[in-house]
């Protein structure tokens, strides 16, 4: 498990920054993406398994046209996970979580 969060931070708040997102709203869905990705139960959707994807994402940047949009997709591919494990799916299963919707609406891009 990752132990120090500070380059995964680092590396949310540059992105955030790219995307004009305010300081404060950055701050706020750091907070919010490492709570989530730090949530007991979670099997493989964790801070590290986003640091491998970030790595990996590096290294196939030249391959890459629009890296912002994968990172950011990267960050919140799975935010919302609510495991259910079942007798035919042993591992947890992603659940849609209602509230996530109305909360993602406070992360505003001006670029976009």
């Amino acid at each position: 498990m990752v132990q120090d969060t500070t380059a995964l931070r680092k590396r949310w708040l540059a992105l955030a920054q790219r995307l004009t997102v305010a300081d404060g709203v950055a701050e706020r869905w750091w907070r919010e993406l490492s709570d989530r990705y730090s949530e007991p139960g979670r099997y493989y959707h964790t801070l590290d398994h986003l640091r491998e994807l970030l790595v990996l994402s590096d290294a196939h940047a030249r391959e890459i046209e629009e890296r912002d949009a994968l990172e950011l997709a990267i960050w919140f591919h799975d935010i919302v996970y609510a495991s259910r494990p079942t007798h035919t799916h042993p591992h947890p299963i992603p659940q849609p979580i209602p509230h996530t919707h109305t909360h993602t609406r406070s992360l505003s891009f001006s670029s976009y």
